[in-house]
This record gives structure tokens, C-alpha cells and sequence, in this order.
């Protein structure tokens, strides 16, 4: 009877395993939480129901990647995304013998792509993407394939362990008790047989009291059960309300691919990006909030509208900061600006724009990175400061609060005169075949620097960052090795170049130093491609030509006496190759940014 009970105990137990528990997703973003500054704080299971799709996507895939023991983070739907790595990784955590090494072992990210997708169609997924949206990080195709894994197969399964601890307990006091009982019999058996037993035969010594304990066992496992039983499928109940809302987003993105529109997808960068143009610190504009009769509500307007137009400010930045070679603006590009967007008047003669430019890049304690500022010029904080000031100049005298005369500022000047540069324009350069063939003749060096550079010898010991990632200071010492940094090409440049490829145009070096800036391999081919144009500026030479040039004339040779006794073996490790003379033609074709 007891064994019966028991065995149905065990049915249970496994059929509640099946239920699907979001519960970790609360605190899936914490250990890597300087990621996501200003995300949604939820406290409860059940305020992830509140939570955009996006967001629980996000918090899902790096639940998943931490638990697989990766060093991986997602913060996008694109760049993050690009070279199958944390694809292969998730799945290899949800899904049964999932074979990433052979995907990973295919150095092409386009390839890559094309055997991961493969892998998941034969396992009955729907799967609308191209090989090419992932390896050029489409964000919203990647975006689908996110919600499909999820509605799939979201690994959330409840933890049913302390009750598997409590019924093994009770199996193994059943079996003991059997054993009891088994040996009890064959003793009497024996007595029986040898005719020493008498006609008084009792219960069996501690029966009683065994029975009682399996009885205690039993209900304390029947009781543990039901509570967690209950607990699951409240759980469960929420898992399904989170897939039918990121099903709901996978529709809502297919009609607005179809309608043609523009499609947001969650970018952490992004967001980090946008926010060095929106912020205001107090300190630094406490001479113009103390002429309001509101301060604090004034500060946040002024917030608000910079919040309204960061699109426009990011254009123009990175329009007027690229006039001479640099990606942050300097004096010289700010007076072109102020010509442009006819910012001169009686009001605010050009000495008096002189004067705001020096008063908008002076070092201040609050802020982080302030002191760090490349000097004479502009990072997008400071920018924004500088037309707050522009607008309070122009405007004096005038009955307008600080917000309207801003708004005014970007309404009669901004807006109609400054110019734009196009945010996309580098990067459709960037993903060119052509582009992508120079990067795969040199793949094999390449990787070899980046490897020797982020965890290899050459990396920085003091450096706080993930596995398989590069920091600026370890950008900067290779651009030192290879003797970079001459003339125009300064320091400066460096930082710049670090901070655009991660979409984070023109933070300050101490930022840029920070935990939560790093760079990947993709990320580093194109800081290269960037720096191959600063190197050989010659606008008649196509992007492709120069880069060929700078690979194999600048970076390569004085990279070889570091990188030419590596190899790369097929589990992704970077090891010393005997021979010392580099890569051993087995080992050709089998790099690839290791898990």
C-alpha cells in the first residue's frame, strides 16, 4: 500500500515539473544589472505580467545564459546577436542535445546563421529569418526568432527538488522498513522450521512505531505536494499570460513589417546612448535655473524636450563632430555650427558663443567622466548644455521661462539650419561584401590580435569586463604595439572610435573605462575599419582598398611577433602552437568567438 502511494506520489511530482515557473525572471537582470541602468524595478512574479514583451525577452535570454554559465549579456536584438554565440548558447540550455559546437565551429557569421537556422527548423520551428538577418543583426528579425524560441520552449520548469528530497526520504525509509520486516520473517521462518517456536507470537519489535513514521512521511510528502502543486499553477498560469503577450508582439511586428513601418526594438545601447544627450546635471546649470521662479520643474522640462528631439541632436553631433576628422566637436566645428543654425546676434555677439563653449566643457565634480573630457571639445552632455545656454543668451530679456526659450531655440534654428548627418550611412558601408571579404581573407590574424589583446597575454590585468571582450584601455595598448598613434591620430581619436562602435558616440574616457563597456569581435572589426580610414584618409580610395592597405601594411606586421606562435583548437580555445609558426593548416577555418 505504502509503496503504491508512493509511486503515485512520484507521477505527481514529475507531471508537476512540466509546469513552467517565470519566477527567476525577477531577478535575472541583477548580477548584471549596470547593463540596464533605469530598467523597470519589479519585486514579484506577478509583476512581470506589467513588464513590456521586450523587456521579459531580454530578461529570459540572459537568465538562460547565466545559467549556462556564460559571460555573455544581451542588451539588444542586434550587434549582441550577430555572431550566433549567445544563440547557441540559449538553446544548447533549453533544448535537449542541441549541437552548437558545429555551428560555432563555421568562422562566417553568415554561415554560422545559416546552420543555426537549419538546426531549428529540423526540430519544428517556425523560423521567418534569413541567414543574413542575424548576421548583420536585423533587430527585429531577431526580435521574432527570440518570441518563437519562447513560445517553443521557454526552459522555465518548476523546481520540484525539495519535494523529490522529502519522497526519496520516504522511499528509503519504506525500504528499510521492508528490510525490517523481511528479515523479522526469516527469522521466524528458521524458528518454525527447527520447531523452537512457541504458540505466542507477537508483533513484530518497533513495528508499530515504523508504521507510524512511514505514515508521518507520507502525509508530510502529500502535503508538501499540494502546497507546491498549488504554487505551480498559479506560476504556470503567469507563464502563459507572458507567452500570449510576447505572441501578441510577434504579430503586432509582422504587421507593422508589412504596413512598412518602423518596427522599436529594446537596445539597452541605445538607450544608454540617448540618455548622455538628455541628461542635465544640476550643478553645472545652476546659474540659469536660479533666474526661474520653478527650478526644478524648469530642469525637467528642459529634459523633456531634449528627450523629444534626441534624434535630431544625435544627427547633428555626429554631423558637425566628423567635419575634422574627430567624432566629438571641437571649437572650430562649434563656431560652424553656430554659422549654420544663424545663431549670432545682438544678443549673442560671437565672442559671447566663444564664452559658452569654454563654459559648457569646464571640469565639474558632478557627472561621471567630466574630468576625463577630451579638452576643447564637446561629448554629447556638454553639447546639449551648450544650447540650453545658447537659447538662455538669445532670448534674454524676454518674458520666456528656460524650457520655451530652448524649444525655441530648436523650433526657429535648430531645426531649420543645422545639418544632419545620417546615422546609418558608416554602417551599410561597413556591411558591403566587399567589406566582408577583406575581413575574411585576414580572419585568421585577426582574431589571433583580438584573442591575444582581450584574454590572451597582451590583456590588461586590472580591467574589469567579461570573457571574450575587449576594453579600451586593451584597444589603446594595440594601437601603441602597432605605432597608431602619430600625428592627428591621437588618444582622443581612440576613445571616440571605442565609444561610436558601440553606439555610445562620444562618452568620456573614464566612462568608456567602465564595467559595462567592452568590446566584441564584430564590434572590433569595425573599430578597425575605422581606424583604417583615419590612417588613410584618401577619399578617392573605396573603403575596401584602404582597409586592404591598413591590414596588411599598418596593423599586421608589427602584430606578428604576438600572435604568430597562437592556434586556435576546436573547442574554442587559444593555445601555444608548438611549432611557433602560427596556425597549423588543420586548424585553418576553425576560429570563431568561443563561447
Amino acid at each position: 500500500m505504502a509503496r503504491g502511494m508512493l509511486d503515485n506520489l512520484r507521477v505527481k511530482v514529475d507531471e508537476a515539473s512540466t509546469l513552467q515557473d517565470p519566477s527567476p525572471l525577477v531577478n535575472s537582470l541583477e548580477k548584471i544589472s549596470e547593463y540596464f541602468p533605469g530598467l523597470q524595478q519589479i519585486d514579484t512574479t506577478e509583476d512581470l505580467v506589467g513588464v513590456p514583451a521586450q523587456e521579459v525577452l531580454v530578461r529570459w535570454m540572459n537568465f538562460h545564459l547565466q545559467a549556462a554559465g556564460s559571460k555573455r549579456v544581451v542588451e539588444n536584438f542586434s550587434s549582441c546577436l550577430q555572431d550566433c554565440v549567445c544563440w547557441c548558447q540559449l538553446c544548447t540550455h533549453i533544448m535537449v542535445d542541441f549541437p552548437a559546437d558545429d555551428v560555432l565551429a563555421l568562422n562566417d557569421f553568415t554561415a554560422r546563421s545559416a546552420k543555426f537556422l537549419k538546426l531549428l527548423k529540423g526540430r519544428g520551428l517556425t523560423v521567418p529569418l534569413l541567414p543574413e538577418h542575424v548576421a548583420k543583426g536585423i533587430p527585429e528579425m531577431n526580435l521574432l526568432l527570440a518570441i518563437e524560441l519562447f513560445r517553443v520552449s521557454p526552459g522555465l520548469k518548476t523546481s520540484m527538488d525539495q519535494v523529490k528530497v522529502s519522497l526519496d526520504g520516504a522511499w528509503d525509509h519504506l525500504i528499510a522498513f521492508e528490510s525490517m520486516v523481511e528479515a523479522e520473517e526469516r527469522k521466524t521462518y528458521k524458528l518454525m522450521a527447527q520447531g523452537e517456536l512457541g504458540d505466542d507470537i507477537g508483533p513484530l519489535p518497533g513495528w508499530s512505531d515504523e508504521f507510524h513514521q512511514m505514515q508521518i512521511m507520507l502525509n508530510h510528502v502529500q502535503g508538501q505536494l499540494q502546497e507546491k502543486r498549488q504554487s505551480a499553477s498559479q506560476m504556470a498560469t503567469i507563464c502563459s499570460k507572458l507567452q500570449q503577450q510576447v505572441s501578441d508582439l510577434g504579430v503586432s511586428i509582422v504587421e507593422q513589417r508589412v504596413k512598412g513601418e518602423t518596427v522599436s526594438v529594446f537596445d539597452t545601447r541605445s538607450l544608454r546612448e540617448r540618455k548622455k544627450f538628455t541628461k542635465l546635471f544640476r550643478e553645472r546649470i545652476q546659474d540659469l535655473l536660479s533666474k526661474e521662479s520653478d527650478p526644478d520643474g524648469e530642469h525637467h522640462k528642459c529634459e523633456t524636450i531634449l528627450e523629444r528631439y534626441v534624434d535630431l541632436l544625435q544627427q547633428t553631433y555626429r554631423y558637425y563632430g566628423t567635419l575634422d576628422g574627430g567624432l566629438t566637436i571641437s571649437m572650430k566645428e562649434f563656431w560652424k555650427f553656430a554659422k549654420d543654425c544663424k545663431l549670432a546676434s545682438k544678443s549673442l555677439p560671437l565672442a559671447a558663443i566663444d564664452v559658452i563653449f569654454v563654459r559648457s566643457n569646464w571640469k565639474s565634480s558632478e557627472g561621471s567622466g567630466d574630468i576625463h573630457n577630451p579638452e576643447r571639445e564637446l561629448i554629447p552632455g556638454e553639447f546639449s548644455e551648450s544650447l540650453l545656454r545658447i537659447s538662455s543668451a538669445k532670448y534674454d530679456g524676454s518674458a520666456r521661462t528656460l524650457s520655451q526659450k530652448l524649444q525655441t531655440l530648436i523650433d526657429m534654428n535648430i531645426l531649420k539650419f543645422a545639418g544632419r548627418a545620417d546615422p546609418n550611412k558608416w554602417r551599410r558601408d561597413f556591411a558591403r561584401p566587399e567589406i566582408d571579404s577583406v575581413f575574411k581573407e585576414y580572419y585568421d590574424d585577426l582574431w589571433k590580435v583580438f584573442y591575444c589583446y582581450s584574454d590572451g597575454p597582451c590583456r590588461s590585468k586590472s580591467a574589469k569586463r567579461h570573457t571574450g571582450t575587449m576594453v579600451v584601455e586593451e584597444f589603446m595598448n594595440l594601437c601603441k604595439d602597432a605605432k597608431l598613434l602619430e600625428g592627428s591620430f591621437s588618444s582622443v581619436k581612440i576613445y571616440s572610435i571605442f565609444a561610436n562602435v558601440q553606439q555610445d558616440e562620444g562618452v568620456s574616457e573614464a566612462e568608456i573605462g567602465a564595467a559595462d563597456s567592452e568590446m566584441i569581435f564584430p564590434e572590433f572589426l569595425e573599430g578597425l575599419a575605422v581606424v583604417a580610414v583615419f590612417k588613410i584618409p584618401d577619399p578617392y580610395l573605396p573603403l575596401e582598398q584602404r582597409l586592404t592597405t591598413f591590414l596588411k601594411t599598418m596593423l599586421l606586421p608589427p602584430m606578428e611577433p604576438r600572435i604568430s606562435h597562437l592556434r586556435v583548437t576546436r573547442d574554442y580555445q587559444v593555445t601555444q602552437n608548438s611549432s611557433g609558426k602560427g596556425f597549423p593548416s588543420s586548424a585553418k577555418g576553425k576560429k570563431s568567438m568561443r563561447p
